[in-house]
């Protein structure tokens, strides 16, 4: 016989369960270096920052950095970045010595072979699917 699925364990931090809503409150009075600083206190070496290499990008990396320099970062790569994209993160790169770790899908060639041309005009939600939650769900895993 199918039931209700059981509710979700509760959130865990270091292996105790927590209120998200406490842990929200307390963290919103915080600057951004203590927040993140309490992101590495609380989860690293599994924390793992997404970057989008736009202004708030390069903030994160160099708080991170300072905070713990072993802290790892990934971003997503649609093959339909800008070049701009692709520079900060060159340049982050070299400023800071680390790596970002890129997840991609199939090539925005392979897709348009399979899907036809252009389809994210005719279907985001499915190019999406295809080039940023696919992606993402390895990065997570």
């Amino acid at each position: 016989m199918r039931g209700v699925a059981a509710p979700p364990a509760p959130p865990r931090i270091n292996g105790d369960p927590i209120d998200p809503r406490e842990v929200n409150e307390r963290l919103e009075s915080l600057d951004a270096d203590e927040v993140i600083a309490w992101a590495v206190e609380n989860f690293h070496p599994s924390l793992y920052f997404a970057c989008s290499f736009q202004r708030t990008t390069s903030v994160i990396v160099d708080i991170a950095q300072r905070v713990e320099p072993s802290t790892r970062f990934f971003y997503l790569d649609t093959g339909l970045l800008f070049e701009q994209t692709y520079m900060t993160r060159d340049a982050l790169a070299a400023r800071y010595g680390i790596g970002f770790d890129r997840f991609h899908n199939i090539s925005v060639d392979q897709q348009a072979r399979l899907y036809g041309d252009k389809l994210w005009e005719r279907q985001p939600d499915a190019c999406c699917g295809i080039r940023k939650v696919e992606p993402m769900r390895d990065a997570l895993a």
